[in-house]
């Protein structure tokens, strides 16, 4: 049992040396590892963040130019509607023009031929 105690003994004063020399650098590596991902973490935020706000910029400027479509389409529309009266107007136009040509050439056929 002497043996068994010595060697426990040993065992317990390498754990003991390994605490207070080994596990310090252990555990200041953790804690630097986890300020690293920490650190990452941050960034991956702000990046997230920076992200964000510009996808909330080029979603108000599409629902201004949204609105600047409907508004040509509403300006086409009308315009569209002017075109088709001119259109309308301008084959009334040349209804009655052809009318005034008919009746110049009847007028024409009536009158007496010129003497040569």
């Amino acid at each position: 049992m002497t043996a068994e105690y010595a060697a426990l003994e040993t065992r317990v004063s390498a754990l003991e040396l390994q605490m207070r020399h080994i596990l310090p650098g252990k555990i200041d590596g953790v804690a630097y590892g986890l300020s690293l991902v920490r650190e990452d973490t941050q960034a991956i935020r702000a990046t997230q963040d920076r992200q964000a706000q510009q996808l909330e910029r080029q979603g108000r400027q599409l629902d201004r130019q949204g609105q600047l479509l409907e508004r040509h389409e509403q300006l086409l529309e009308r315009q569209e509607r002017q075109l088709e009266g001119q259109r309308q107007q301008l084959e009334r136009h040349g209804e009655m023009l052809e009318g005034h040509g008919q009746l110049l050439a009847e007028i024409l056929r009536r009158l007496p031929a010129q003497p040569d």
